[in-house]
């Protein structure tokens, strides 16, 4: 038989998180979409009328809040259906990401400006591999389908913590390109930043 999926824990259990898994689900999920609907447009439109480069932020935002958030969200939910949808969610975040790693080294290229010159740009390059990395090796070892290794708590234990750290060093590398358009404009930063400081603790941790 196929073992039984980790789903959330029960309301008499004593490491019940501070929110039901439930709530997050319905409560932040919408919540994280409406940032990035919100700070997409806001990024996208920071330097004048929305162009190409739009795409950049917007993506970024809609793959790594909109998606990774909400696929994060549904998983701690659990159950087998949840469970497929987390993966599908999390595989389309990855693929939107990708997009907006084209849209701005294509955007470079047009003004022929040097790639990866800053943190902001190695940091985005390491997350889009891991991304990338993680995304095929979770569904042949843990995919509650087909996953050679689904019973294995440890590494369940190791790519939960793992991808979480790296989508929450997503949201920080999201706040340095906002940082970098702003320059020393602090009130937009913490406009920009702070939903996501709020946001972390809650999707990030078992909280």
């Amino acid at each position: 038989d196929d073992p039984p999926l980790l789903d959330s824990l029960p309301p008499s259990s004593p490491g019940m998180p501070i929110i039901d898994n439930n709530t997050k689900m319905t409560v932040l999920g919408p919540l994280m979409a409406l940032y990035t609907i919100a700070a997409g447009y806001y990024v996208g439109t920071a330097k004048g009328n929305w162009g190409w480069f739009s795409y950049h932020p917007a993506a970024m935002l809609l793959a790594f809040v909109g998606l990774a958030g909400n696929a994060i969200v549904m998983k701690k939910v659990g159950g087998l259906v949840k469970t497929r949808w987390h993966g599908y969610i999390m595989s389309a975040a990855a693929l939107v990401a990708a997009f907006g790693w084209y849209v701005i080294y294509s955007n470079k290229d047009m003004f022929g400006k040097p790639h990866a010159t800053t943190w902001h740009a190695w940091l985005g390059i390491f997350v889009m591999i891991n991304y990338f990395i993680v995304a095929p090796f979770i569904y042949y070892t843990l995919s509650p389908d087909i996953g050679i290794m689904k019973g294995n708590k440890t590494l369940r234990w190791v790519h939960k913590w793992s991808s979480r750290a790296t989508t929450g060093l997503a949201w920080v590398v999201c706040v340095m390109g906002w940082r970098t358009m702003q320059g020393d404009n602090l009130f937009n930063q913490a406009v920009f930043g702070a939903p996501l400081l709020l946001l972390a603790p809650l999707v990030l941790l078992d909280l």
